[in-house]
């Protein structure tokens, strides 16, 4: 999330960041709060090719480089019930590919060639999109559209058997997710049926439904292609038609549904890592993105992190360390309070701690100071993020593919800066019983895989 442009005007450039910046300013008074949501736009050039390609253009002259952001509405929710861990596999085939005019071991030495200065790209498969992100200097925009064009058009062309399985040998069910505690509290809350549900496992796998998968879901109809930053959009048009416009136009996949969670009493799980200290994880099921509860979340997380940080992990240090998350998914999100043990103390302590707190907040709520304060940290965040066109071609891309709406940005940002304790209150009451949630405990084992990578919600 990222700058001041066409897309997003922020008030007088970045007064409003400079405002919002020194805590305890008159800027974080109550009557002289910001209204973030009635400053920010959500305007892109938008047009849609006639493969049905969603094309969404913010040039930007005062940004310092080029993000390209191409989205697919392709996720671990769409992998098959019996290969949990293919959008994996797809991520790696697309972060390394050869294609129909590119091979592999010529792409390095290509850009090399060219005089092209090293561009950064990330390939990212999340629970509910996988996406390619470029930057790279306005010189070379054209020369990204064309191999990235080639990426998602002729990705099977150059991509034979031997390299599926080898990528698919190399996925592992430790880097599907961030912490044990998440993982393990996810899969038993939403069950082996859920799209979010059910533990990595490609013994099942074949390079046949791979393929299927790729030509089902990487088509036009299902993408959204973001361009920011310092560009000529007249050009830039030009080019993504000829280069993008001649990809076959393909039927857009059906959407992916899921049944509704419920939980008929509290379960508990445990689990062995590669880590010094124990771990307690409690998981809830909470409102999908974008719902009006969602936000109510992330100020609750960030509540109960601060809580407990200067309660239990600076205090009493019965915890070393304390991560609370609203992790924000399309059809459903998941809330987690996880906690590291602290040397000399108990994993049933922790979870006495932990439940302390939560039933606090589920009874008594938080105090308007932590709302207040809690908004206004993740306004400013939020606002700092979008500095950087990578942010900004992200958050178009994600907005646009889940809710094709224009009036987004205002009404994302509206939802924080509209929280109150009776609302955070009210959701946590409402969603985090004790019959409601996952308990999770991971002792430590040598032996055992260490943690992943970050958690990969849908959201924002």
């Amino acid at each position: 999330m990222r700058k001041p442009s066409v897309g997003w005007r922020w008030l007088a450039g970045l007064s409003l960041v400079s405002g919002l910046f020194v805590a305890g300013s008159s800027a974080l008074a109550d009557d002289a709060k910001p209204s973030v949501s009635s400053q920010v736009s959500f305007a892109p050039q938008r047009l849609t090719l006639s493969n049905g390609l969603t094309v969404l253009l913010v040039p930007d002259p005062t940004a310092t480089q080029v993000t390209l952001r191409i989205t697919w509405d392709l996720g671990t929710k769409d992998d098959p019930e019996d290969m949990r861990g293919m959008a994996e596999v797809i991520e790696r085939l697309l972060l390394d590919p050869s294609t129909r005019h590119v091979r592999r071991e010529m792409r390095q030495s290509l850009i090399r060639t060219l005089g092209i200065e090293e561009w950064k790209t990330d390939v990212n498969a999340a629970f509910d999109h996988t996406a390619v992100n470029v930057s790279m200097p306005s010189s070379d925009v054209n020369v990204a559209l064309w191999l990235e064009s080639d990426r998602m058009g002729f990705l099977l062309d150059g991509t034979d058997d031997p390299v599926i399985t080898e990528k698919a040998s190399s996925t592992t069910p430790q880097g599907w997710d961030e912490e044990s505690t998440f993982r393990l509290g996810r899969a038993a809350l939403f069950g082996k049926h859920h799209p979010y549900g059910g533990e990595m496992d490609l013994s099942a796998l074949t390079t046949k439904a791979v393929r299927e998968q790729i030509r089902k879901y990487l088509v036009p109809r299902n993408t959204v292609l973001a361009l920011v930053g310092s560009f000529d959009a007249k050009v830039a048009k030009a080019q993504i038609e000829e280069d993008f416009g001649s990809l076959a136009d393909l039927p857009k996949p059906a959407a992916t549904v899921a049944p509704k969670v419920t939980m008929t009493g509290e379960k508990r799980v445990r689990g062995e890592a590669g880590i010094p200290l124990s771990h307690v994880g409690m998981v809830w099921a909470t409102p999908a993105f974008l719902d009006p509860e969602d936000a109510a979340f992330d100020g609750l997380a960030y509540i109960l992190d601060d809580r407990l940080t200067k309660k239990h992990v600076e205090g009493t240090k019965a915890m070393a360390y304390v991560d609370v998350h609203q992790a924000s998914m399309r059809l459903a999100s998941v809330f987690e309070a996880r906690a590291t043990v602290g040397p000399g103390h108990t994993e049933q302590e922790v979870e006495g701690l932990l439940d302390e707190e939560i039933e606090k907040m589920r009874t008594e709520g938080p105090t308007a100071d932590e709302v207040k304060r809690a908004s206004r940290t993740y306004l400013l965040n939020r606002t700092l993020d979008f500095t950087r066109t990578a942010n900004r071609a992200y958050v178009m891309s994600v907005s646009f593919l889940i809710v094709d709406d224009a009036a987004f940005a205002p009404k994302w940002f509206g939802a924080y800066e509209a929280l109150t304790a009776d609302k955070i209150k009210s959701a946590a009451a409402k969603y985090l019983g004790k019959s409601q949630r996952v308990v999770v405990t991971v002792t430590p084992n040598p032996r055992a895989p260490s943690f992943g990578r970050a958690i990969r919600g849908g959201g924002l």
